[in-house]
């Protein structure tokens, strides 16, 4: 598992934490929740962290700090992006979220502030997380383990 860290249920789930020391912390950088997920499907995720450093096995928790996912079996070389000021759920449904993303049988499930929309907006950016291609201004922090 070379560059991958595990991440145990005993950890906090705050990459900030973990990655304290290496790069400042964004104040509205993404976050995403695991819940109700099988290990098969954990397996098949790898969560990227704001800060570039390594990708995490995720387990049924949340995560801070988060520029989005790498899924197993996505088409080409595509990721799931979660811009700042955005959180998302993986597995169960939230009690309150805007969209969803969905991925074969994964759930994915997605919020975004207004602030996002209105810079997405301006920008002609995205406005909320969802799939992109792993290139250009949406190229990845790190590479596809798969």
């Amino acid at each position: 598992m070379d560059g991958i860290r595990s991440s145990k249920p005993s950890e906090t789930g705050s990459l900030a934490g973990t990655e304290a020391g290496f790069r400042k912390k964004k104040a509205f950088s993404g976050r995403v929740t695991f819940q109700g997920l099988t290990n098969s499907q954990l397996s098949q995720i790898r969560v990227i962290p704001e800060s570039g450093s390594c990708l995490i096995e995720p387990c049924n928790e949340s995560y801070d700090q988060v520029d989005g996912l790498w899924v197993m079996g996505t088409q080409g070389d595509e990721w799931f992006k979660i811009p700042d000021h955005s959180e998302a759920w993986v597995g169960e449904e939230p009690r309150d979220f805007e969209g969803t993303a969905h991925f074969r049988s994964l759930k994915i499930y997605y919020r975004s502030s207004p602030i996002l929309h209105f810079v997405g907006a301006i920008r002609n950016g995205l406005k909320n997380p969802g799939w992109v291609s792993n290139s250009g201004s949406t190229r990845s922090p790190l590479p596809s383990p798969w």
